[in-house]
């Protein structure tokens, strides 16, 4: 005990006792060493604050922004049941949003994003083109 605490513990509070550091709570989350410390609804991300520490951070659900190039304790990650999907791939470093995982991709047509399955005019406006997983069909 004394002023220090083992490897791996840290003070709950000033003068108070030694805890696993991943049990301190921090800014509304728990640290963390990797994703399993935290649960299912939330992953191990690190502190904005503390370089040296990583929280667990919730999962964004789905139509929330993801992914895209940020600074690594503002990344966010989608729940498992999704996936990121960027909807301007030629652009890296934007964010995407997060969807079902079980729909269909959406697809870019002339500028404009289309959910799966939805059909919409083409460029012409002679014909109907839909979107499919994807692929688009005109």
């Amino acid at each position: 005990s004394g002023c220090f605490c083992n490897q791996g513990y840290v003070r709950s509070v000033p003068g108070g006792s030694c805890i696993l550091q991943r049990d301190c709570p921090v800014l509304g989350g728990l640290n963390c060493v990797n994703d399993i410390d935290c649960g299912s609804g939330s992953w191990c991300r690190v502190s904005c604050t503390n370089a040296n520490v990583k929280q667990c951070t919730p999962f964004q659900r789905t139509g929330q922004p993801c992914g895209g190039f940020t600074l690594a304790c503002q990344f966010n990650r989608c729940a498992p049941t999704d996936t990121c999907f960027d909807s301007t791939p030629q652009l890296a470093d934007d964010p995407g949003t997060c969807v079902a995982a079980n729909v269909g991709q959406s697809c870019t047509y002339n500028g404009r994003l289309y959910a799966d399955r939805e059909s919409f005019p083409s460029v012409d406006n002679c014909n109907t083109c839909s979107c499919s997983n994807g692929q688009i069909a005109c």
